[in-house]
């Protein structure tokens, strides 16, 4: 395909919808023809200006999923597959924190309305619904009892 004037066309273009990760970005430029050479340079530089940030993409999708509510697992698993570090999803996406606790325990009374379990069979379907979500046992747990 064409040079590094398209290759950095096309890539702000991705941008300028949404964050990317480095990784994804580049992906994303070799899928519509972009030689990976090419492809990589050209995210190289937009990350020495700071146009492309994994720090900032972990942010914003972090904060997307958070308020659909989704938990830290599946959040996890997103931005692995999405080419983001492991070391950079530890840092941001702490299963430990209380948010997570506040967020299943939201996420379940809206869900459910509030209403109590009524039986082991509901409490079951509960904790499946929160487990898909990508909340951790201990989160479902807390949740369940609340």
């Amino acid at each position: 395909m064409g040079g590094c004037t398209d290759t950095r066309t096309r890539a702000l273009r991705f941008l300028s919808r949404r964050e990317y990760s480095e990784k994804e970005l580049v992906r994303k430029l070799i899928s519509v023809g972009i030689d990976e050479s090419d492809a990589e340079a050209e995210v190289a530089r937009l990350k020495s200006e700071n146009l492309v940030n994994d720090t900032r993409f972990v942010q914003a999708l972090l904060s997307v999923r958070k308020k659909r509510g989704y938990g830290p697992v599946k959040i996890s698993r997103e931005l692995a597959m999405r080419g983001v570090d492991e070391t950079l999803i530890a840092e941001y996406v702490q299963f430990s924190s209380d948010s997570w606790y506040e967020l299943v325990v939201e996420v379940a009374r809206r869900k459910y309305l509030g209403k109590p379990v009524e039986d082991i069979r509901e409490r079951g379907k509960r904790a499946n619904f929160l487990k898909s979500r990508g909340f951790t046992s201990s989160h479902i747990k807390h949740a369940l009892n609340n």
